[in-house]
């Protein structure tokens, strides 16, 4: 292998692919390009065209316009298993009457490779995934964390370079997931294998991606690392699907900076993208971490305040290592705040409060009438 070819293995780029299904576009002008041995998530909500995008870098759909690259060449025409990738299925997908060994190695006999060189990878593939005490075994006798480790290994054991994960942790409980998250991860990382992970599950995809692809309506409507992803969304789309957020409707004044509303104010610091147009319809976001909360003075408030709102508090919940309030606001449905559990304050339901934040944790994004 020359040293470009090498340089270019486990590399991915999809240029202006559309695909349709009768007159819906399920992917509309893609273009996105993945580094060799990058962990990205492909990350949006149902029907948003994520699942679309792999089955055509896999070879089970083919794009009606635009161009996909494995490894720097085109797959135009080649079918999928003349493509330098596998994919693992939520669904798993094992042969219930061949054994764990039998399973993963599958591939190999279809491609006639050699018996003692199928022995010696099946074994290391099984090792990979610590399934190698089960090689004997049918899928039926695994529980579904250890069939998801033998689909990973019978992908694994014919050595892609880009391995395409379709909602692989979907079928698995909450504790099982999280453990196979990170095994997942510390296996990438060990193999250098790119991984292209298709999840609807945020907090999946903050976790285990070097940078995450969010995708709306068959386009990516935002692609950066999962620090920035979720610090700086760029869209209130974005925003409101990457975990909590309270939103306030309001009106711009100061090109963004600040937003009036009946009930409060809000005043922000942070760099907007754009100029937001004075007197436009504009949504501002808060995160429930980011609101503090202390019992209201006895004084009444008079007019509307800034960054600051006042409420009932009418529910608490013990959420593992965080607490979650919700403050009753009359005018509004609810303030959401959350506390790690150490710092929760101790304030009883029914109390009133006061809310508040700092303007560094208010974004701003335009909307139109419509949207609010």
């Amino acid at each position: 292998m020359k040293d470009s070819d090498r340089a270019e293995r486990g590399a991915v780029r999809l240029v202006d692919v559309s695909k349709r299904f009768d007159q819906t576009f399920a992917v509309r002008s893609f273009n996105l390009q993945v580094r060799p041995g990058e962990f990205l998530s492909l990350l949006g909500p149902s029907g948003c065209g994520k699942t679309t995008t792999l089955r055509m870098l896999s070879g089970f759909e083919t794009p009606d316009t635009g161009e996909i690259l494995i490894s720097g060449k085109s797959v135009a025409g080649l079918p999928p298993y003349k493509r330098d990738v596998n994919t693992v299925f939520q669904a798993y997908a094992l042969f219930p009457h061949m054994s764990v060994a039998e399973n993963v190695s599958y591939g190999l006999m279809q491609k006639h490779v050699a018996r003692g060189e199928i022995n010696r990878r099946v074994g290391e593939a099984l090792e990979m995934v610590r399934m190698v005490s089960f090689a004997k075994r049918s899928p039926k006798q695994l529980s579904g964390g250890q069939q998801q480790r033998v689909a990973l290994a019978r992908a694994l054991v014919n050595q892609p370079s880009v391995l395409l994960l379709d909602e692989p942790l979907g079928a698995l409980d909450r504790k099982l997931r999280e453990e196979m998250q990170i095994e997942l991860k510390l296996l990438q990382s060990q193999l250098g294998i790119t991984f292209i992970f298709v999840t609807h599950d945020q907090e999946e995809a903050l976790s285990m991606s070097d940078r995450v692809a969010v995708m709306n309506e068959g386009e990516i409507v935002q692609l950066d690392t999962p620090d920035t992803i979720y610090e700086d969304p760029n869209s209130a789309f974005v925003a409101g699907f990457i975990g909590q957020q309270n939103f306030f409707n309001g009106v711009a004044q100061e090109q963004g900076r600040l937003v009036t509303n009946e009930l409060v104010n809000l005043s922000s610091s942070r760099k907007h993208s754009q100029i937001i147009a004075n007197e436009s319809n504009v949504l501002a976001s808060v995160r429930p971490e980011t609101i503090s909360l202390q019992v209201a003075d006895n004084a009444a408030t008079h007019g509307v305040s800034l960054n600051r709102i006042e409420g009932e508090l009418a529910s608490i919940a013990h959420l593992g290592d965080s607490v979650q309030l919700i403050i009753r606001v009359p005018g509004r449905s609810e303030i959401i705040s959350k506390y790690s559990r150490s710092d929760a304050p101790n304030i009883g339901v029914g109390t009133t409060v006061s809310c508040s934040w700092s303007d560094l944790d208010v974004h701003v994004y335009p909307t139109s009438t419509n949207e609010r």
